[in-house]
């Protein structure tokens, strides 16, 4: 009987192998600088890959429920993307001996977490106004089901 295949990623793999398959067979770059984990998430194993290119995340889910919630992820991302005026990730699916994971393209610029310790109140009078514009765009997408 053949081994069992594992459903989700583990610590240990070789997630470098699968990032540079991945760029080199959907993205056509084979010139990456730098692999670098983010230790900070939970929930899935997560790259930032630096390339000549562009700068990439990928995100390797731990367990079962994180694997169903990439693919809804990638989803919703793909339902919104350019349905709005914000700038939002093109997120892509990849496939890894059955076990989906997402990668996009790097927006530039800085997480909110990063930032909202330092920030004025005009600020976050701003950034609130863009949040809540964005969900107002979100929320008048003209829903199709197919």
């Amino acid at each position: 009987m053949g081994e069992l295949m594992k459903p989700f990623f583990e610590l240990g793999e070789d997630f470098e192998s699968i990032i540079k398959n991945t760029l080199s067979k959907k993205e056509g770059i084979v010139d990456i600088v730098k692999i670098s984990p983010i230790t900070t998430g939970w929930t899935n194993i997560v790259y930032r890959v630096e390339t000549i290119k562009h700068n990439f995340f990928f995100r390797f889910p731990r367990d079962d429920f994180w694997e169903r919630t990439i693919v809804k992820d990638y989803e919703f991302a793909k339902y919104i993307y350019g349905k709005t005026s914000f700038e939002t990730v093109k997120l892509k699916l990849g496939m890894d001996e059955g076990r989906p994971f997402s990668f996009h393209v790097e927006i530039p610029g800085h997480t909110l977490a990063e930032k909202m310790n330092e920030l004025s109140e005009k600020e976050i009078k701003k950034i609130s106004k863009k949040i809540s514009q964005f969900m107002y765009e979100l929320h008048n997408i003209k829903y199709e089901k197919k």
